[in-house]
């Protein structure tokens, strides 16, 4: 029989109750969170490079939390591992309420992106059984668990925002130790403190080689999004960053070729389904990290006003559920996973193709409604179909190497290059945009001179037509890439259409009753 998180005399029809409080309380802590980023950039005055910094490193601590999690719970109880979250969770809120740094602000995001993924994935690997008692396929539980996976984000951020924008940025932090603190007294008091299995010698696991992974993912981050404003490699801070970038990893590449017990085994890229798999996540990170460029569309279209944008963010909720449903209805029934690849691909298509589209100063937040149900279809559904296309033919040990590269890549080196890509673009290309238009202009026109008269001269005010020339340009900017993101969606899916995908979907049942399973399921969710 699995073991339960509760103690007996906890009735048992209420655990499914306290797992989703507890699991809502730790998702609400996130660090410094895109929601909230911009009130900490204007209120610090620092470069906005550090919130994009801050993104990145939350992250990479969820990239890098995986490949420890299952050591974890090989060794500590349930209990044990909870009360660490909950506490480190809380402490690292508290520093982010006492600090203006934005190295120390960076780091503790990073492990608060680290810790709080052991605690959600610990969370939903208790769930799951509760909902589906009589056991479950793997696109069954993908099927619960991407939803509630995905829905906390935009829910806590709204939240966020609001304390943000009436209390001020560290006030949210305050707030989320509350949740924790409520969340830690259910696990003093309610969860009990078995542990079943053998416990391994935490000294077996490669520490070192996680924290070379750590550093790398770290330093490279710090290349992609400081690069553009210290002009690259004329910068002395971004040379050093450079080579320990190149140093971390060929040290990780080496330790991994090395050890005898290896924290990654390279040689599961060699099975067609597992590369193939991990392209197709890296590819459709062109589409998911283009929420880059969705914000300042809508901070110039709402006026700066965050709290409508937050609002407009939860709209892909209604597309993570309606994409739950397709999915459980095409997985039923059908086994190929072609078609859903091309259906996320036209998912992510018509989606920037509306965008593109309606693009304006004026947009209205419920135009934005539609493309946004749909997105949210997308990225529901390219997560579930990569993770099943991944596991199909594996080990358990092949898949646990797989999961661990799907999601190093999902959650962590796609959106950080993509997004670079992106953050590149919107930087230059403006510059580019408002030159254009400044030359395309007449002064002279008295047109020209009635929309930009000046308060104390006859003459045109320069000021403010530079203001509306660069965000017509920013406007732009963000337009082409969507037509840019349309033209490679559609070279997508004309190669995949043409593309052999072999695979079919695996109907294998998992049982919660055999505790042999434990592992692919913690491992099954996580993916």
């Amino acid at each position: 029989m699995r073991d339960r998180l509760f103690y007996n005399w906890v009735n048992p029809k209420l655990d499914v109750y306290f797992i989703i409080f507890m699991s809502l309380c730790i998702s609400f802590t996130s660090g410094l969170s895109t929601a909230i980023s911009s009130y900490m950039v204007s209120d610090l005055a620092v470069n906005p490079a550090d919130a994009s910094m801050c993104s990145y490193a939350y992250m990479a601590g969820m990239a890098t939390s995986f490949a420890a999690f299952n050591k974890l719970r090989s060794y500590f109880s349930q209990k044990q591992i909870l009360l660490v979250v909950c506490l480190s969770l809380m402490f690292l809120n508290f520093l982010l309420t006492q600090t203006d740094s934005p190295a120390i602000i960076v780091l503790s995001t990073f492990f608060i992106g680290a810790i709080r993924l052991t605690g959600s994935v610990l969370m939903v690997v208790n769930l799951i059984p509760i909902l589906m008692p009589n056991g479950a396929q793997r696109f069954q539980m993908y099927c619960v668990y991407y939803p509630i996976s995905l829905l906390t984000t935009p829910l806590s951020g709204i939240f966020q925002v609001f304390l943000a924008d009436k209390f001020g940025w560290h006030f949210s932090f305050h707030i989320s130790n509350l949740m924790l603190f409520f969340a830690l007294l259910l696990s003093i008091g309610l969860v009990n403190n078995n542990f079943v299995g053998r416990k391994i010698p935490m000294w077996k696991f490669d520490w070192f080689s996680l924290f070379l992974a750590s550093g790398w993912m770290l330093s490279f981050a710090y290349v992609l999004t400081y690069g553009r404003t210290e002009d690259w490699f004329d910068s002395s801070s971004i040379q050093v960053a450079s080579l320990l970038t190149i140093s971390l990893l060929l040290l990780f590449l080496l330790r991994n070729a090395l050890l005898r017990h290896r924290i990654l085994e390279f040689n599961v890229l060699g099975i067609r389904n597992v590369w193939v798999g991990i392209a197709m996540i890296f590819f459709y990170c062109i589409f998911y990290s283009q929420s880059s460029l969705l914000s300042p569309w809508m901070s110039i279209a709402f006026k700066g006003d965050q709290i409508e944008n937050a609002r407009v963010n939860t709209y892909p909720i209604y597309g993570y559920l309606l994409g739950a449903v397709v999915c459980f209805w095409y997985y039923k029934y059908f086994n190929n996973f072609k078609v859903m690849m091309i259906f996320v691909l036209l998912c992510y298509v018509i989606s920037d193709w509306m965008f593109y589209l309606m693009i304006d100063t004026q947009t209205e937040p419920t135009a934005m409604l539609l493309p946004l149900v749909i997105r949210g279809m997308g990225i529901l559904a390219s997560y579930m179909t990569i993770g099943l296309y991944l596991s199909v033919g594996l080990s358990t040990a092949q898949f646990g190497v797989a999961s661990m590269m799907l999601i190093f890549t999902r959650t962590y080196l796609g959106p950080a290059f993509f997004g670079s890509i992106y953050s590149v673009w919107m930087y230059y290309r403006p510059i580019q945009l408002t030159d254009r238009l400044a030359a395309w202009s007449d002064q002279a026109d008295p047109l020209f001179q009635q929309r930009f008269h000046g308060a104390h001269s006859p003459n045109a005010d320069p000021l403010s037509a530079y203001q509306v020339f660069r965000v017509q340009a920013n406007l732009e900017s963000i337009k082409e890439l969507f037509g840019w993101a349309c033209i490679i969606g559609i070279g997508m899916i004309i190669f995949l259409m043409v593309f052999p995908i072999y695979k079919r979907v695996d109907r294998e049942l998992f049982n919660w009753r055999k505790l042999n399973n434990a592992e692919d399921i913690a491992t099954t969710v996580a993916a």
